[in-house]
């Protein structure tokens, strides 16, 4: 993927012990017309830890905008642990959480997601499983009453909308070299275009 900071404002200071760093940008392209305003990352990094804020579009001007504080462990030049302590995420200006016991480690030779739930009043996304190159490891995603309206800022860009409610688990096995997609979703109203 071919992501673009326009803008783009760095700021790096080094100290005897430690490092910080921050970054401003006007919008960060995840593709050619679609973008996040104003991200803005903040990093102090001691002693094989990494404290980060992240901001992206943090005024309530956008109705899709996130605010995340978490750090970053490496264990080894190959492995680290990344751990969100907070993160105010407002998606269609609805405010969502993320559980405060999630957990991402990383490896040279897989990613594993622990009770990674984003939830906002009856709707709720959860990441949870393995994702490397052994055909029996998973990651599993869960959906309680999500409405599909969530993915609407997503296709703007292609005048396309769409709607309904989804609940169910899907997984994918063998992600990184025969990926198989398993699911048991049902989605309840769904409407594409208004129809």
């Amino acid at each position: 993927k071919n992501y673009r900071l326009y803008d783009e404002k760095l700021t790096l200071n080094t100290e005897q012990e430690n490092v910080r760093l921050r970054s401003f940008a006007a919008q960060l392209y995840y593709s050619d017309s679609s973008y996040i305003a104003a991200p803005v990352l903040s990093a102090m990094g001691k002693n094989n830890k990494v404290d980060f804020t992240l901001q992206l579009a943090d005024t309530s001007i956008y109705p899709n905008r996130g605010f995340f504080k978490g750090d970053i462990a490496f264990l080894s030049p190959s492995q680290f642990n990344l751990k969100f302590a907070d993160a105010n995420i407002t998606i269609n200006n609805q405010p969502w959480s993320l559980s405060k016991e999630n957990a991402i480690a990383f490896d040279s030779s897989a990613i594993i997601a622990r009770n990674v739930t984003f939830s906002s009043d009856s709707q709720s996304v959860s990441i949870d499983g393995i994702v490397s190159k052994r055909a029996e490891d998973k990651m599993s995603f869960g959906f309680v009453n999500f409405s599909l309206q969530n993915f609407n800022h997503l296709l703007q860009p292609d005048d396309i909308t769409i709607g309904g409610i989804m609940n169910g688990i899907a997984s994918v096995n063998n992600a990184l070299l025969k990926p198989q997609l398993l699911s048991d979703l049902s989605i309840n109203g769904f409407t594409f275009n208004g129809d």
